[in-house]
């Protein structure tokens, strides 16, 4: 009995595999180009089920990182905005402070100081914007580290829902609590370890600086794949995607230095 012919989807589908395909990333945008690990082939405009596993070839000093994470560490990573509200935190209760400089108040533009004894809340219309930064990632979520650089608030209108300092040049009044507008010079200063977490979402973190991973990991190199359940990578430039899901916290890297990994289980 002769067997029917292929349904045309699945040959324009065995055509795409063959050479370039449509891929989906993560915002849902439509690319052409050779897909990655994870890629959604897209045919006749419809997303398949069907996962591609090829890529381009790697060269010299460059690898592609593809498991399931149970921690990893960035150095020197610059992540998305924080959109309002967070919370800034320091691991022991007023062992630290933030000043949040050039913050317009009414008609002032003061500075105001937070000393860290009770958790300095922030909600309105804004982000912090961390810039290049030290994050940890687990399955509790993203904790990104403030300390050691001006971290920018984005313009807009915030309230702080903590006791604070406020006045222009250190003449501070305390307040219990604070509304304020951000303009394009407004930063923060913090020291003690400040922090803010993140609960689990899709990430995104681009270097160039220093990664170590933990989890079940396949590393793909010009010379071939290989598994580990450990590695550091850098400094150097870097694309890391961490993604939430049912089965952990999945992760697609792209690195480009020097990788070295722990000996496979």
């Amino acid at each position: 009995m002769a067997r029917p012919p292929a349904p045309p989807e699945l040959r324009a589908l065995l055509g795409l595999l063959a050479a370039s395909v449509l891929v989906a990333d993560v915002a849902g945008v439509v690319v052409l180009g050779h897909a990655g690990p994870g890629a959604t082939v897209r045919v006749g405009g419809a997303v398949t089920s069907t996962t591609v596993r090829t890529g381009a070839p790697l060269g010299p000093g460059q690898s592609v990182v593809d498991g399931t994470i149970t921690g990893l560490d960035a150095d020197g990573a610059t992540g998305p905005p924080l959109a309002t509200p967070f919370v800034v935190t320091v691991p022991v209760r007023g062992r630290g402070q933030a000043i949040i400089y050039h913050a317009r108040v009414g008609t002032s533009d003061d500075d105001i100081f937070w000393n860290a004894g009770v958790p300095l809340s922030v909600t309105g219309q804004g982000a912090l914007v961390p810039g290049r930064d030290q994050v940890h990632v687990d399955p509790t979520g993203a904790t990104w580290f403030l300390d050691g650089a001006e971290r920018l608030l984005a313009p807009g209108s915030y309230h702080i829902s903590a006791t604070v300092g406020v006045g222009p040049g250190g003449l501070l009044t305390p307040m219990d609590g604070v509304d304020f507008t951000a303009g394009p010079d407004t930063v923060m200063v913090s020291q003690g370890a400040a922090s803010t977490h993140r609960d689990p979402a899709v990430l995104q973190l681009v270097g160039p600086g220093t990664i170590a991973m933990t989890g079940a990991l396949k590393v793909r190199t010009a010379a071939g794949l290989s598994p580990t359940t450990a590695l550091t990578f850098g400094p150097g430039p870097f694309t890391v995607t961490i993604t939430p899901g049912p089965g952990g916290l999945t992760v697609h890297a792209l690195l480009s230095g020097h990788l070295a990994p722990a000996p496979p289980p």
